[in-house]
């Protein structure tokens, strides 16, 4: 017996590594369950992602013709109705002329309002609130800006490759698309939180 190893071509190799490997196989699974799998068929947005217009910085959701001419030296003054409250689409009363609300960032943008002045260009004075700049329409808002648009489709690579996407793209109410089981292959997150 030769104390060395018989060279066989790559080709040859990956070819034997093919034939003794196990076949993948596809599942349906639900959303929740979906973690650490390998996407195996299509999957389309249903919805625009984020399906609301939502402030990027901490401050006052405003209508920005209130803003106009505003600053240091002579503040707009505006009513403020309430707070924008994280993660309701319900956000209250709706933003009219001489009024605003305050809003966390990611917050909703209400009804009326289509700018946010920044928390450091304001200040609170009992119910009304300092407006020391003015802000032009869409200013620090996502305002039309989408994630992923609906209709957009996430295709999966050829040989099972792990593609990123986002879970909420996957309905739960309905049967999900198949995707392949698949271990975490980085050390961050255990083999084992996967769904059986």
């Amino acid at each position: 017996m030769s104390r060395f190893l018989t060279i066989v071509p790559v080709a040859d190799a990956v070819a034997t590594v093919v034939t003794i490997s196990p076949q993948p196989v596809t599942e349906t699974v639900p959303v929740e369950c979906a973690a650490g799998r390998i996407l195996a068929a299509v999957v389309t947005a249903d919805s625009d992602i984020p399906g609301f217009d939502r402030s990027v910085v901490d401050g006052y959701a405003v209508r920005a013709a209130d803003t106009a001419g505003a600053g240091e030296s002579v503040p707009a003054l505006l009513q403020c109705t309430g707070r924008v409250a994280m993660g309701r689409l319900d956000t209250g009363a709706a933003i009219g002329p001489g009024t605003c609300s305050y809003i966390p960032t990611g917050g909703v943008l209400p009804a009326g309002a289509d700018a946010v002045v920044m928390v450091e260009y304001s200040e609170e004075a009992a119910d009304t609130v300092l407006v020391k700049k003015s802000v032009s329409h869409g200013r620090m808002s996502s305002s039309g800006t989408r994630i992923s648009g609906k209709g957009r489709s996430f295709f999966p690579r050829a040989g099972g490759s792990r593609r990123r996407m986002p879970a909420c793209w996957l309905r739960a109410d309905v049967p999900p698309s198949p995707l392949q089981k698949s271990r975490w292959s980085g050390s961050s997150r255990p083999a084992t939180n996967w769904c059986r």
